[in-house]
């Protein structure tokens, strides 16, 4: 189970590559797990390419909504503890 560090972490970096706009800690998060979403290298200067972003941020918009429902879930939890 994840904490609600990791699970905000993994909202900031989703976030990152649905939207275009660095939200997490660093570039490299967020290029890593632009590699694990689409099972390959990619080069930085692909994230400059249109097509490229958008096929990604297609591709991370689930896991950043998913996300998005983890962490609310969470702190609602812990608002009704």
């Amino acid at each position: 189970m994840m904490s609600l560090e990791e699970k905000v972490e993994r909202l900031l970096v989703a976030g990152s590559a649905a939207t275009g706009y660095l939200m997490c800690e660093s570039f490299g998060q967020m290029h890593k797990y632009a590699e694990d979403l689409m099972k390959g290298p990619i080069l930085t200067s692909s994230f400059g390419n249109r097509e490229f972003a958008a096929s990604l941020r297609e591709k991370a918009k689930p896991d950043f909504i998913a996300a998005i429902k983890a962490v609310n879930e969470e702190l609602a939890q812990e608002d009704d503890g």
